[in-house]
């Protein structure tokens, strides 16, 4: 598997990840949220689009999620003008079936595996295969390259399910690590530090605040 494609998502991927107040999560919205970065919402929803601007007003990301009744992905779709990056997936029998785009114009057929409870457990594209492992709350713990067994990332999430660490792996060793620290995650969530680790020892300090804007409607509805 290219690493550079995923290190590159895995990421911005992990800068980005958001709640709301109130009810719990679903862990197939905050594990997708997790993998593909929009915004995890909380509650029992039946669809989600997202919207991230700029101060100006310019779209930078756009994701729209619609769940089955049984509260299992139906359909997917995300994309990110910053990284000129978009996905369409759909619900098949073999999973999710769809087309990944990245900034150079490469096309990729991709599939996602789901198991009995709608985790994803496999994505294999043209770059190779991943397979997933989730924690004793069936959040994301570990992305692991399927032909050589070696762990591609792993993922730590605080008790309300928000992602606080992630490494990342090359050649066994730590590639990046990223960690959050979350001011006041349920008034605030937008809010945190952001510390970055890279291979080379630069280390860096962000706080970060995005402007998003979503429409829900309500599984149950």
């Amino acid at each position: 598997m290219k690493l550079k494609n995923y290190f590159l998502l895995l990421l911005l991927g992990s800068f980005t990840i958001h709640a709301d107040s109130l009810p719990a999560y679903n862990p197939i919205i905050l594990n997708l949220a997790t993998m593909y970065d929009f915004d995890a919402v909380r509650g029992n929803v039946k669809s989600i689009h997202s919207v991230i601007k700029k101060n100006n007003g310019e779209v930078t990301y756009e994701s729209e999620l619609a769940l089955d009744k049984s509260g299992c992905i139906d359909s997917f779709y995300v994309k990110n003008l910053t990284i000129g990056y978009s996905m369409t997936m759909r619900k098949a029998t073999e999973g999710l079936l769809g087309t990944e785009v990245s900034d150079m114009g490469n096309t990729s057929d991709t599939v996602l595996k789901l198991n009995s409870t709608c985790q994803i457990i496999s994505k294999t594209d043209k770059l190779g295969a991943l397979s997933y492992t989730y924690d004793k709350n069936g959040l994301l713990d570990k992305a692991i390259n399927s032909k050589t067994g070696d762990v591609i990332s792993s993922h730590k999430s605080n008790s309300t399910g928000l992602p606080i660490k992630v490494e990342a792996y090359l050649s066994g060793e730590i590639y990046f690590k990223n960690i959050l620290e979350y001011q006041n995650e349920k008034t605030k969530p937008f809010d945190y530090l952001l510390r970055i680790a890279l291979k080379d020892k630069i280390f860096r300090v962000v706080k970060t605040y995005v402007s998003t804007t979503k429409t829900l409607t309500q599984l149950n509805a």
